[in-house]
């Protein structure tokens, strides 16, 4: 019966070690290979939910639910908190540099949140944004922060947020064709590869918990390997063009809140226009129902939703206030923690991001608490800090 099977890199074989003390060594899959020479082994031990990557910085763990109902019921007893890249900065420099956090406040909630992680008490997963703002470090500033990052994430992640808003739609149209409730993937889950929308699985052959691990080994090796690519900035810049745009319009035309309210609302409609369309065609809704729902009142559905509801409402928020100039990094901050505001227990941001996206009296969303400092974070955590 075999114990554990051990990776190593460095010389890429693959150790299995049996119940009865014996071991077997032989070279390692070329599948199972990994491109960043940071990770030197990872060992997977039978029966376990988590996977030991050998780091040069130390050794950490991995978890990875094989069945979506583990990761229920994780997420049922720990608490998730989803940190904005400037809060991860922070947990790095209290393990690394704590003399560069000014404020001992942050810098003892920041330990607190390190050994909350540690213990298991909350979730702390990771997004396609914070893979994209880590990849701007270089050198051992990427490294101590990526490492850091794996560790107090254990593997969590959470879902592309263009593959949630898809999900939120495809609810919305199934139920109108009558469908019924429909589900779709977890927004929070310990699958490594949720965070990209058209991820590619590992090869079949390796069977579950291979692809698992292959797809754990793969991931980490982004994150902590010392390239950048800044992909996708046309778009980004004319997104943000747009809003800037639609801002300054309202700076020179004055206009009541609802008739702000309702650009605003076009605005994001016109953004999603084409996943609209999709959804409502992928839900089996007819051309005749889907007219008659864009025809009626579409923001009575989409305002109501946990993430494109968030979105659309922040961007009313925001572009009402031509003094609020549209930067290239508020693409990101509006989709991702609108997302985690939907769907986790809490959301450290910063300040400008945490108060657009604070529910106001009378907000339908619910959702996550939303702060913007580890301090404040504590109180509306279940788990005693």
């Amino acid at each position: 019966m075999i114990k554990s099977i051990t990776m190593g890199f460095a010389r890429q074989r693959i150790t299995v070690a049996l119940a009865d003390g014996r071991r077997a060594h032989g070279p390692l899959d070329v599948g199972c290979a990994t491109a960043c020479d940071e990770i030197l082994s990872a060992t997977w031990t039978a029966g376990e939910r988590t996977l030991v990557l050998e780091l040069r910085t130390g050794n950490i763990e991995v978890e990875f639910g094989l069945d979506p109902a583990e990761d229920l019921q994780q997420i049922a007893r720990r608490p998730v908190v989803y940190l904005d890249q400037n809060h991860w900065i922070s947990l790095a420099r209290a393990r690394h540099s704590p003399d560069k956090i000014g404020d001992r406040r942050t810098l003892d909630a920041a330990y607190q949140v390190m050994d909350l992680a540690r213990s298991q008490k909350i979730i702390l997963p990771l997004s396609a944004d914070h893979f994209t703002e880590t990849a701007r470090a270089v050198g051992h500033r990427r490294l101590t922060l990526a490492a850091v990052m794996l560790e107090m994430s254990r593997g969590w992640r959470m879902l592309d947020p263009l593959a949630v808003r898809d999900q939120e739609l495809e609810r919305i149209f199934a139920d109108l064709a009558g469908q019924g409730e429909r589900r779709g993937n977890a927004v929070l889950t310990s699958n490594p590869m949720a965070i990209w929308s058209m991820a590619e699985p590992a090869s079949p052959r390796l069977g579950t918990v291979g692809r698992r691990v292959v797809d754990i080994l793969s991931t980490s090796s982004v994150l902590l390997a010392d390239e950048h690519e800044d992909a996708g900035v046309e778009q980004v810049l004319g997104w943000v063009g747009k809003h800037n745009d639609l801002a300054h319009f309202f700076g020179g035309n004055p206009r009541t809140r609802s008739q702000k309210e309702l650009a605003a609302f076009a605005l994001s409609l016109a953004d999603m226009r084409t996943e609209l369309a999709m959804a409502a065609t992928k839900a089996g809704l007819s051309p005749q129902l889907f007219q008659a729902w864009v025809a009626a009142d579409p923001y009575a559905d989409l305002a109501t939703l946990p993430f494109v509801g968030r979105v659309i409402r922040a961007t009313h928020r925001r572009v009402r206030d031509p003094g609020d100039r549209w930067e290239r990094n508020d693409l990101g901050d509006l989709y991702f923690l609108a997302c985690a505001a939907g769907y986790a227990t809490a959301v450290v941001a910063e300040k400008k991001a945490a108060a657009y996206l604070r529910s106001q009296s009378g907000d339908p969303l619910g959702g996550g608490t939303v702060v913007s400092s580890l301090p404040d974070l504590f109180p509306f955590l279940d788990s005693p800090c």
